[in-house]
């Protein structure tokens, strides 16, 4: 006979088809024997009704017994027992992202403005209101939040369009210096980008300190000479216009004091920095998993507790680690008796005195950053980590395409795609080009795809997969993503 409920096994749940045999059972011997049970008969039906009521009192019985257990526990009793050890599960976080609000003198944009990723892309919103107190045009940064929670992109560049109307507010990006002439330029050069052109405009300023404005605005205008830029004299201050992809693009510039005087800014869309990703509410695996790290991390002295230890460090996104625990040098590298933590985020004393406090005593730390760290006696000790290596990885991909089905931003879409794979990559992971590949065919309209090539170098010739050493990390992003269709 099976044994029911708790046993020395755990728990184990009564079947349904059990409750209903063992009921009919008992009704045929304390009743009569020749009672109808049938499904479809009055009885039947009844113990149907009773004994599906009996079924889920076992599995709330199952349950209650499981959320006792961090393995089986889940949903609000997995959030209990972890709370015992002091894990909380981490709740969902918008993407943050600094943008340039190019406005014109005395305008505020209120807090709560969005922007977005064109037109129905990812919205961003300003956390704080802002004003050019200035009476001329300035740029001012300021962060912005995904109006979503979750991990959503926003590469530099990405967010482009004002959807909060406010008048002096401008989606053209600019730099705003803050210096009158006359401007101190003698044997110096000026160089920028204007929007996604590659190539730089030089501009070289011999002989004929102090330059003054108009000097300055000629000098720019006649070696540039072309129909991408337009420099000229606002209120004594150089602004230098460009008119790239369809949009005006404004860039303030300012004399310094001594040279030398260069700068190399790429205009193009409102952010110049990647967002610091958000992050979907941690799900029951992942909270079982950090849970069991910050307790590994409460010992000391083995890899794993070095590693659960530095990832509680803030800033830190990824942590991974290795350990030669011969009298050679093994095949990573790694030296005798020594480990190696690799890190990306952080701050490198806060990593490294975290390692010099986890680490077993004795053990050579290996790594391409050395911190030193001042241990309670007031001695210096020499810690070592490293960063990984980037490897930057190109992708180019001609894809066949349904046009009635392939949406506007289809380009886009893919591209997203095969971000989201690398981006999923940790420290060491190789790049296997089918994984890619197949990515393109996960977007609407998607028939084929032509040709792909994916590659360390640019324009990417390869079409198998990319070793990545143990200690580098493949990185990518969109700018070296290029995306044809037929």
């Amino acid at each position: 006979m099976t044994d029911y409920g708790v046993t020395a096994e755990g728990f184990v749940k009564k079947p349904l088809e059990i409750i209903l045999s063992e009921a009919g059972a008992k009704e045929l011997s304390i009743i009569d024997d020749s009672l109808d049970l049938s499904p479809t008969g009055p009885i039947g039906q009844l113990n149907g009704i009773f004994g599906s009521e009996v079924d889920d009192l076992w599995a709330v019985a199952e349950a209650n017994y499981a959320s006792r257990f961090p393995a089986s526990a889940s949903h609000a009793q997995l959030e209990g027992v972890c709370d015992i050890t002091g894990v909380i599960r981490l709740a969902a976080a918008p993407s943050t992202v600094d943008i340039d609000l190019f406005l014109e003198a005395g305008v505020t944009v209120p807090a709560g403005s969005i922007v977005s990723i064109g037109e129905n892309g990812a919205r961003f919103e300003t956390l704080a209101a802002v004003t050019n107190s200035e009476i001329y045009p300035v740029t001012i940064t300021t962060e912005a939040q995904c109006t979503e929670t979750g991990p959503f992109a926003a590469y530099s560049g990405s967010i482009n369009t004002i959807k909060t109307p406010v008048s002096g507010w401008s989606a053209k990006c600019a730099l705003t210096g803050d210096l009158l002439g006359p401007y101190t330029l003698d044997a110096t050069n000026f160089a920028f980008r204007v929007d996604s052109l590659a190539s730089s405009f030089i501009v070289p300023f011999s002989g004929g300190d102090p330059w003054d404005i108009d000097d300055v605005v000629d000098e720019i205008n006649n070696h540039v000479n072309s129909v991408y830029i337009t420099a000229y004299n606002e209120n004594g201050y150089l602004r230098v216009e460009s008119n790239t992809d369809g949009e005006d693009s404004y860039l303030f510039v300012f004399g310094r004091p001594e040279g030398p005087f260069t700068e190399d800014i790429d205009i193009r869309g409102l952010n110049k920095e990647d967002a610091v990703l958000g992050r979907n509410i941690e799900t029951d695996p992942e909270l079982r998993l950090r849970r069991i790290l910050w307790l590994n991390g409460l010992g000391a002295g083995t890899l794993e507790a070095i590693i659960a230890a530095v990832r509680r460090v803030s800033g830190v996104t990824e942590v991974t680690g290795f350990q030669n625990t011969s009298k050679m040098p093994d095949e990573n590298g790694l030296p005798a008796n020594s480990y190696h933590i690799i890190v990306v985020g952080g701050d490198d004393l806060e990593i490294a005195t975290i390692i010099w406090l986890t680490a077993p005593a004795g053990i050579y730390s290996y790594g391409s950053t050395l911190v030193m760290v001042t241990d309670s006696q007031g001695t210096d000790q020499r810690i070592k980590f490293s960063r990984p290596v980037e490897v930057p990885i190109y992708i180019a991909a001609t894809l066949s395409v349904d046009a009635t089905l392939y949406p506007l931003d289809g380009d886009y879409q893919v591209s997203l795609a095969l971000l989201a794979i690398g981006e999923a990559l940790d420290s060491g992971d190789d790049v296997y080009e089918l994984r890619f590949r197949s990515a393109c065919l996960t977007i609407k309209g998607v028939e084929d795809v032509l040709s792909f090539t994916i590659d360390v170098v640019d324009p990417p010739t390869g079409t198998t997969n990319i070793v990545i050493p143990y200690s580098s990390l493949a990185v990518f992003h969109p700018d070296r993503i290029e995306i044809a269709t037929v």
